[in-house]
């Protein structure tokens, strides 16, 4: 499913790495993947394992661990709200939607025609140091 064009990228970023350590190229190799299909597609992912000697299980497991990585499509604009105390503190309540559930820590909004996509998230820190949150109704 990788285009040719794709496979030798990800070839040059492996080649930056030492004998044996090509596995280190995942993320960028992930990123250019990303930038092809606009997510990281399952069989991409099972064609990244083979590329680097992974097992399958070890790519899906970066890339549903870092959020900078999708899953799935996404919309033509991606907004992300904090919804750690701090980011709350400083009004990214405000730019919540009020039908997203608050129980879930992370939770996916898409809109039918596909255009936004909403995620809550929490952020890793330095929230507290973060801009006034520009007024909403501006």
């Amino acid at each position: 499913m990788l285009s040719e064009s794709v496979r030798a990228e990800i070839k040059q970023w492996m080649d930056l790495y030492p004998p044996g350590r090509q596995r280190s190229a995942i993320l960028p190799a992930l990123y250019v993947i990303q930038r092809e299909f606009g997510y990281c597609r399952v069989d991409a992912q099972n064609e990244l394992a083979a590329m680097l000697d992974l097992e399958p299980a070890e790519v899906g497991a970066v890339v549903g661990f870092y959020n900078m990585f999708h899953e799935e499509p996404k919309g033509e604009y991606h907004i992300e709200v904090c919804t750690n105390v701090p980011c709350m503190l400083r009004g990214a309540n405000q730019c919540m939607h009020p039908s997203w559930p608050a129980d879930r820590r992370r939770q996916v909004c898409a809109r039918p025609h596909g255009m936004f996509r909403f995620v809550r998230h929490g952020a890793n820190g330095g929230s507290n140091r973060t801009k006034e949150w520009p007024d909403p109704l501006l």
